[in-house]
């Protein structure tokens, strides 16, 4: 009787494990292992560096945004999945730390809001710009002009 205990004790140990680790997502991702580069600016030296390459962007996780248990789910069960950049071109950010990106292939702005957790595109599908190239936002992150060539 003691080991039939011991065997369902495991088994609900290894369930709570399995159900803690598809939460928190780490089931299904790859680990991600970030090279070590050397520092990247820009003049070199013996001029004084002014831009200093920081890392790259290409989704929301690559700022650590991600959606909720139950968005991934909805989002799972619509067959809805993350928009990447594409054709990314004008950038910009705002002193709320979000990152707006301009992307003339899917004729939208990403809008990364990493405080927020939030990652979306502007315009909707209904109303894409034809050529976006650039943007300016005011210093509270309001759009002002999105440039677009045609």
């Amino acid at each position: 009787m003691k080991h039939v205990h011991h065997h369902r004790l495991a088994i609900r140990i290894l369930i709570t494990v399995i159900v803690l680790c598809i939460c928190n997502g780490c089931i299904g991702e790859a680990a991600h292992v970030v090279p070590v580069r050397p520092e990247m600016v820009w003049p070199k030296a013996p001029e004084q560096p002014r831009i200093k390459f920081v890392m790259t962007v290409a989704k929301p996780g690559d700022l650590q945004i991600r959606p909720g248990m139950w968005r991934r789910f909805c989002d799972y069960l619509s067959g809805r999945s993350t928009v990447a950049m594409v054709t990314p071109y004008g950038v910009e950010s705002d002193s709320g730390g979000r990152l707006y990106v301009v992307d003339t292939c899917l004729k939208a702005v990403h809008v990364f809001d990493p405080a927020g957790n939030r990652h979306y595109l502007f315009p909707d599908r209904d109303n894409m710009f034809v050529s976006p190239i650039d943007i300016a936002v005011d210093p509270d992150g309001k759009p002002l002009y999105v440039s677009d060539s045609k």
